[in-house]
């Protein structure tokens, strides 16, 4: 009801176009290109690929990641995760590769601030639009870090990011020798999803990749 009201007062429009009715409109969301490389090898030690669905310097691409990380518009989890979808159908054959999805988990005092982790609720929109497994509780952090995009210099991301997740050896049979797709919305320097699968590999992934909405 509740929501109704606000509408009423505060009718949603398109980013874009500024067109009422959604968030992002039909129209709009064709015209966001995909990242033509897809799917990369990563350059780093224990992350295996990367997919970036489309590009950061696109200028609604960049508005819709602001506004669901710092406006805490959850609803824009839909439309970014059908863009991770199209790319994730257009790089990997995924029923061969009986893939888990694992978001990267907010420590609890950012998840409090926030309200929800942007990163989980991508996971569970990939999951049920490819019915693929999705798991929260393997990965958790355990540190409270900076905000690695407050950090310009590569070095400093790292050891800022270091050790700061922590495995659930609970799920070890799950894991063990299963494909992991690490989820997140944004990588830079790539420092956050590699030291969340250096954690990870003690549970003995069959690989590990990550999924992004974009490269910042």
């Amino acid at each position: 009801m509740w929501k109704t009201i606000f509408e009423l007062f505060f009718p949603i429009i398109c980013l874009g176009c500024k067109k009422p009715g959604s968030l992002i409109c039909p129209s709009c969301f064709r015209k966001i290109p995909l990242h033509k490389k897809g799917s990369l090898k990563s350059n780093q030690t224990n992350l295996d690929k990367l997919i970036i669905a489309t590009y950061y310097n696109n200028p609604l691409v960049k508005q819709m990641i602001y506004r669901y990380k710092y406006d805490f518009i959850k609803d824009l989890s839909k439309p970014l995760a059908k863009l991770m979808i199209r790319q994730l159908n257009k790089s990997l054959e995924l029923r061969s590769e009986d893939p888990m999805l694992i978001p990267i988990p907010l420590h609890k005092k950012r998840l409090k601030w926030r309200g929800f982790n942007q990163a989980h609720l991508l996971s569970l929109e990939i999951a049920q639009g490819l019915n693929i497994l999705t798991n929260d509780k393997v990965l958790s952090r355990v540190k409270h870090s900076q905000p690695q995009m407050s950090i310009k210099s590569s070095k400093k991301r790292r050891e800022n990011i270091k050790s700061v997740f922590k495995v659930n050896p609970d799920f070890k049979d799950e894991i063990n020798n299963k494909t992991i797709i690490l989820i997140d919305d944004v990588s830079t320097t790539g420092a956050t999803l590699e030291e969340a699968a250096r954690t990870l590999k003690e549970l003995k992934p069959k690989q590990i990749w990550g999924l992004v909405i974009a490269r910042g």
